[in-house]
């Protein structure tokens, strides 16, 4: 599995996760985007954010 592939499975997986979750798949990853600069010094909430994205 290349790079690419790994990115497109993990956004269709993380876009699957946010229609369950009852958010917009473009709206959730544009967000999922911006959290690691907006909380950078929040220790936890990062901790959170990437168990979310290893999911």
């Amino acid at each position: 599995m290349d790079m690419q592939e790994a990115v497109t499975i993990t956004t269709a997986i993380q876009e699957e996760i946010l229609s369950e979750m009852g958010i917009d798949p473009q709206f959730g990853l544009a967000c999922l985007g911006k959290i690691n600069m907006t909380y950078e010094s929040d220790r936890d909430l990062l901790i959170h954010f990437y168990e979310f994205v290893a999911k």
